[in-house]
């Protein structure tokens, strides 16, 4: 069953009809099958021009060889004739030229006056007297194309010589004549043509039946061809599993094979750049987290900073506002910062601020949030957290620094005043109110002698 291929976004359409045709027409496969039946035609041509060539040259050969030795048989033939009787000359003349293939006979003098002669009625036309001269070359047949509808024939004349004298063997026969034959190719001519019109006649039918077989025997060297093509259409719109099931042991089933392994490989190489996307994918989004993270984060104290804490203020002052939670806030300053750093030093500053921030993480909840707010202030948000709860966590922070000592500041007093607000002293919608109410707090705590917690109470 053939599996549909859906063109992604951006593929070509489908072929119109036209197309189709044109693609087909100027395809490789009618490319191939021309080529295949001009090959043969040519090669056929070939071969029968040059074989009709080959064998008229034969029949011309063969035919000048009897033609010469029927010369010659006539003239020892007509040699005893031409000493005692001319009559039998002119009977022997009628009767060779009656049967073919000789269209005329003629027996002539040493000077080449006509002695005895017949012809067929169609060559009444030849010449039969010859002027003889030292170039004639005796005994060598002549091709002649009389034309005006009389076909050609073969031409020969031969020497008529006497019988040697017994009593001189050595001596030289006398010339008695010559004698002339005319051997017609008609009938040769005419089977030839039989024979070239019965090789045109199947030189024409395996032409016709070369146009189909060269088609198909085309097409079964081309569909391997339009199979991968679409195989590898398919691999490239995403089929990776797109696999060519062309078995051969050829070239093509090379290709087919060299394909596949191909296929395979990007297939193992997709799996593997997906695998290190999805990697790449989780490092880039720790990376940004732990960007992100230190974005929010003081460089020094590693508590969040101030603009992240006003964010978190403002989504969970509002969560508080729509659903009637309980949300407070910690204003929390160190005492005496100022005088730890002119004493002591900026470095033993750093230590405190930093000693005081691991105090406060310490102390507070998972889902509590503190900020450094500047300086030597911090600040915590107490979701869910009411006011004498907000109270309660700032006194054990207080606490847990008054009992610290540190190195570096060693004698140096160490306390904290902090300011405590909460949601439900603050009117409105206002975010900031519940910082500024903190903050108010707080400055009432360092009023009151520092290192103190002060609650935000709302005025009568």
């Amino acid at each position: 069953m053939e599996s549909t291929v859906t063109n992604p976004p951006g593929a070509t359409a489908e072929p119109s009809v036209w197309a189709r045709l044109r693609q087909t027409v100027c395809g490789l496969q009618m490319r191939f099958t021309a080529m295949v039946v001009g090959l043969a035609l040519l090669v056929g041509a070939t071969v029968g021009m040059v074989t009709f060539d080959l064998t008229a040259r034969l029949i011309r050969r063969v035919h000048a060889e009897q033609c010469r030795e029927a010369a010659e048989m006539l003239a020892r033939r007509a040699a005893t004739l031409y000493e005692h009787d001319q009559a039998a000359l002119r009977e022997l003349a009628s009767d060779l030229v009656a049967s073919e293939p000789l269209v005329f006979v003629a027996f002539m003098s040493p000077n080449g006056s006509n002695m005895a002669a017949a012809r067929n009625a169609h060559y009444a036309d030849v010449r039969l007297t010859v002027g003889l001269t030292p170039q004639t070359a005796l005994g060598q047949p002549m091709f002649v194309e009389p034309g005006h509808g009389v076909s050609g024939f073969l031409d020969v004349t031969y020497p008529v010589q006497g019988r040697v004298d017994p009593a001189n063997p050595g001596s030289t026969p006398a010339l008695l004549g010559y004698v002339r034959i005319g051997h017609s190719l008609q009938r040769t001519l005419s089977e030839v043509q039989a024979t070239v019109e019965f090789l045109s006649g199947i030189a024409v039918l395996i032409t016709a039946l070369t146009v189909p077989l060269g088609f198909l025997v085309v097409r079964r060297m081309v569909r391997p061809l339009h199979d991968l093509a679409a195989t590898m259409s398919r691999f490239a719109t995403g089929d990776l599993g797109a696999r060519s099931r062309l078995v051969r042991h050829d070239e093509l089933g090379d290709l087919a094979r060299a394909y596949n392994h191909m296929a395979d490989r990007l297939s193992q190489k997709h799996v593997e750049i997906s695998q290190l996307n999805a990697e790449l994918e989780e490092r880039v989004q720790q990376r940004t987290r732990q960007l992100r993270e230190l974005a929010m984060r003081d460089a020094l104290t590693g508590l969040y900073n101030r603009r992240h804490f006003a964010e978190a203020l403002r989504r969970s002052f509002a969560e508080a506002r729509r659903y009637g939670k309980d949300l407070a806030c910690m204003m929390i300053d160190l005492d005496n910062f100022k005088g730890i750093n002119d004493r002591c030093g900026h470095h033993a500053g750093d230590e405190v601020l930093m000693f005081v921030a691991s105090r406060i993480r310490e102390e507070l909840r998972v889902s509590d949030l503190a900020a450094r707010y500047g300086g030597d202030e911090f600040v915590a948000l107490l979701p869910h957290t009411d006011t004498a709860q907000a109270q309660m966590l700032a006194t054990r922070i207080k606490q847990a620094l008054s009992g610290a000592s540190i190195d570096r500041v060693r004698g140096e007093h160490l306390g904290l005043s902090i300011g405590v607000a909460s949601i439900a002293d603050v009117p409105g919608d206002d975010p900031d109110a519940l910082v500024r109410a903190a903050d108010r707090a707080l400055y009432d705590a360092k009023a009151h002698g520092k290192n103190t917690v002060v609650v935000h109470r709302v005025s009568a």
